[in-house]
């Protein structure tokens, strides 16, 4: 397996936290710096990609907001029954939405308390 060189933000992170936990020694320390680097690049990768995921099913959900609150054009009055159809239509998806937006929010908070 290929291993990607860590960042070097996380590389400085990783002794800052050996330094802490071991001393000024790195003889002294129990694991090197590359092990704890991996660890953090990962968490920062991942939460940067699950920011992304949320902002993009955001964005979305504001197309969605916008595209729906806009009166339909109609050629002519529209009957009781397609003014019925079309409300139904429209909360359905803004009740779609919404619980995506919710799942999505859900998922991140969650993974934030990992």
């Amino acid at each position: 397996m290929c291993q990607v060189p860590n960042s070097p933000t996380a590389n400085a992170i990783a002794v800052r936290v050996l330094r802490r936990i071991y001393g000024e020694n790195p003889s002294d320390w129990k694991v090197s710096p590359n092990e704890i680097a991996a660890i953090i690049e990962k968490a920062v990768n991942d939460a940067r990609q699950q920011q992304r995921e949320l902002l993009e099913i955001y964005q979305e959900a504001i197309e969605a907001v916008d595209l729906l609150s806009k009166p339909p054009l109609w050629s002519e009055e529209p009957r009781r029954e397609q003014l019925r159809s079309m409300l139904n239509d429209r909360l359905e998806a803004i009740h779609q939405l919404a619980r995506r937006v919710a799942e999505a929010s859900g998922q991140a908070q969650r993974s934030s308390y990992e």
